[in-house]
Formats: C-alpha cells, sequence, structure tokens
C-alpha cells in the first residue's frame, strides 16, 4: 500500500492509494491512480487556467534523473541543460518514457 501526501490551507491530507494487484511498481517508480485533479492556475493565462483534467493511472520515477545516470559517471546531481531528444533517446534506452506535461503536473502537486 502507498500513501500520497497532499496539502491544503489546513495541513497535509493523507491520500490513500491502493495498487491493484496485476501492477507491480518498482521500487524507485511511484503508482498514481487514475482520476482528476486541478492543472494550471485560474489567475494565470499561460497555464490550464485550472482546469479539471482526468488521467489514468500511470507510474512515474520518484526521482530525477542524476548526471551519473545520463553519463555514466559518479555524479549524483539533478541532470540539466538537456535536450529533448537526449531525454527521449535515454528513457527509451531504460524502457521508459517521458511523462506528459498532465503526468508531471499531477505527480508534482501529489
Amino acid at each position: 500500500m502507498l500513501f500520497l501526501l497532499s496539502c491544503s490551507r489546513d495541513g497535509v491530507e493523507q491520500i490513500k492509494v491502493v495498487v491493484p494487484e496485476n501492477v507491480k511498481v518498482p521500487p524507485e517508480m511511484a503508482y498514481i491512480p487514475a482520476g482528476e485533479f486541478i492543472m494550471g492556475q485560474a489567475d494565470d493565462p499561460r497555464t490550464a487556467g485550472g482546469s479539471l483534467v482526468a488521467l489514468n493511472a500511470y507510474l512515474i520515477d520518484r526521482h530525477e534523473v542524476t548526471e551519473g545516470q545520463l553519463h555514466n559517471s559518479a555524479s549524483r546531481l539533478p541532470a540539466t541543460h538537456v535536450t529533448l531528444q537526449t531525454a527521449e533517446e535515454y528513457c527509451q534506452h531504460i524502457g521508459k518514457r517521458l511523462p506528459t506535461e498532465a503526468e508531471w503536473e499531477k505527480s508534482a502537486r501529489g
């Protein structure tokens, strides 16, 4: 069983997440359940404007890719200044894919 934390004005609310029995979650990844979330900010026209977005369940890495993972070195610093092509090639190499903008934001919002 996995618990996600969500912040609110009154504190932190734990959300119970049940991983389906047929889903195998690698230790370095997190299961994000299907459901709706508010994407963007209502007062920022550059975002989705606080729209309600529905997503299917998905897995996402718990941590950012490090320079060491990307360039086969000992560095534990997060990878930076990476092109989209390099990121996609790395993901393909390890058998994964980049998250969509909506998946990233839902995960970041908790």
